[in-house]
């Protein structure tokens, strides 16, 4: 189902540390990598979002922490935002690595906020 959160991510200069932080407070796990440079984070509820960790220190990048929210078209739904007053952070990027993976934009809501939009070209659309 389009425009529900269905995915977050968390970039952060000290993954071992954002591990150590969500695993324990949480009891989140993650793949091996720490980070390096993306590891799936997994919440504890069986039917919970899955999440992912980026170690940001190669691109220099701020730390954040955001909700990924699916939709059918995201060049469309970055129109869209910028048509409601938002910004777009990050034009739309393809997965790096991951043959017909999500493509994904960064996305700021009128007051700041950063949210990310994806789409997933392995989907019927509904």
């Amino acid at each position: 189902m389009y425009n529900g959160v269905s995915f977050f991510e968390i970039s952060t200069d000290n993954p071992i540390a954002a591990e150590r932080f969500y695993g324990e407070l949480f009891g989140w796990t993650f793949t091996d990598g720490h980070g390096d440079p993306y590891s799936v984070i997994r919440t504890p509820k069986t039917d919970g979002l899955l999440g992912g960790l980026w170690d940001n220190r190669a691109d220099k990048a701020e730390n954040w922490a955001i909700v990924c929210i699916e939709v059918a078209d995201v060049e469309e739904a970055c129109a869209k935002a910028v048509a409601a007053g938002g910004k777009v952070y990050s034009p739309p990027m393809e997965t790096v690595g991951v043959e017909n993976g999500p493509i994904f934009a960064h996305l700021l809501d009128p007051s700041g906020n950063h949210i990310a939009v994806y789409s997933r070209r392995d989907q019927p659309e509904s």
